[in-house]
């Protein structure tokens, strides 16, 4: 993923972009609060974005408590475009939107069928690409792609080495077709880490240090950030499989607690066992719905809640979060998260804080190419604000 540019007038231009992305209609002030730097410097720089087209001022606002009225700031709407993709076994999409998150245009994927992978993935890169065409946006404010995909990821290279979940053995370069298709750069990562990035950086995670996200859906995926002394954060993400329980005998997590138990329990695993995995995806949705009228299946999900406590007290005791994400299908159902918080509270001294997220992995995705190719993102703002004067 892109890192912040060294250029020191350049990353003030990110941070003051960043900061305006976390909190619309925020100060100048209260920026350079937040930033450490006085407001001149912050002055300069949002005046420059202003300049360039990134942002605009809302208007005079009053001031929340004592202080006099101010001016905000806010991301332009056409400002900037970027392209989001979100690929699981419950939805593949496409989106299209703003700098504000605002989906403008989306595509449907059709399930993926068969190991290849690379073909899938340039289809929707190619629906990605007449994205942008039609909706005729000026190429140079388009600034790249997000992609939460439930797969094992090479994050230096860009390249998706395997999804199991899809029965992709073979490694896809991923950067490279973006790269020769769209002209942009790529943020990849795994669903439960994009939805802990977006979460942590713009929503309800916002003041926590050390966050865990949970995202339960047929199987599993957990995405962790972790907040040194200095701020810089450190992330990873992963899928979980193949993940067996510790146990004396071991099965595998998805089978005792997932959304695999539970249509196993509802449907009976042979007839599970027939299903593709799309299949399954949409059967588990309609079951978690079923919870709401149906008691045995908020017992049984209450119930399914409580193993996920339970196997995932440990990793939560030595990771030590303040908060706990719980995302994805299963965390819908309000039984589910009752009984991982249940178990936490009885397995754990001190249990995080626990909220749950309805945050997608495409929603994600595009918060990923946001934050990744337009906060941190290598802008040459000085060609943008050329650009807009010519």
């Amino acid at each position: 993923m892109p890192s912040l540019p060294t250029d020191p007038a350049s990353r003030t231009h990110n941070l003051v972009l960043a900061e305006v992305a976390r909190a619309p209609g925020i100060s100048r002030s209260d920026i350079a609060k937040q930033l450490g730097v006085n407001l001149a410097t912050v002055s300069r720089a949002s005046r420059d974005l202003i300049d360039c087209g990134l942002l605009q001022e809302t208007g005079i606002k009053e001031a929340k408590g004592p202080g006099r009225p101010f001016i905000g700031l806010n991301l332009r709407h056409d400002g900037g475009y970027i392209i989001g993709i979100g690929v699981n076994n419950f939805r593949q999409s496409i989106t299209l939107a703003n700098l504000r998150n605002e989906k403008l245009a989306e595509w449907i994927a059709p399930q993926p069928n068969g190991a290849n992978g690379a073909a899938f993935l340039e289809r929707c890169i190619d629906e990605a690409a007449k994205l942008v065409e039609q909706a005729r946006l000026p190429r140079d404010r388009f600034f790249g792609v997000g992609l939460a995909i439930a797969a094992e990821i090479d994050q230096a290279r860009g390249v998706l080495t395997e999804a199991p979940t899809f029965g992709w053995t073979d490694p896809v370069d991923v950067r490279r077709m973006v790269a020769d298709r769209l002209k942009a750069p790529l943020a990849i990562e795994t669903p439960s880490l994009a939805i802990t990035q977006a979460e942590a950086e713009f929503g309800i995670a916002r003041n926590a240090r050390n966050i865990l996200t949970l995202h339960c859906s047929l199987g599993f995926g957990v995405g962790v950030r972790r907040t040194g002394d200095t701020g810089a954060s450190v992330d990873f993400g992963r899928i979980l499989t193949h993940a067996q329980s510790a146990t004396p005998d071991p099965a595998r997590l998805d089978k005792l607690c997932g959304g695999i138990s539970v249509l196993n329990e509802l449907e009976g695993a042979a007839q599970i066992d027939q299903l593709p995995s799309m299949a399954r995806a949409s059967l588990l949705t309609r079951s978690v719905a079923r919870a709401e009228t149906d008691p045995a299946v908020a017992k049984l999900l209450r119930n399914r809640g409580q193993l996920t406590g339970h196997y995932f007290s440990l990793l939560l005791d030595v990771l030590g979060p303040d908060l706990l994400l719980l995302a994805g299908p299963l965390a819908q159902a309000p039984d589910f998260a009752e009984g991982v918080t249940n178990a936490l509270d009885q397995g754990l001294s001190s249990p995080p804080d626990i909220q749950t997220t309805a945050m997608t992995p495409t929603g994600a995705s595009r918060w990923l190419a946001l934050r990744a190719n337009v906060l941190q993102g290598a802008i040459d703002f000085t060609a943008l604000k050329n650009g807009r004067a010519a």
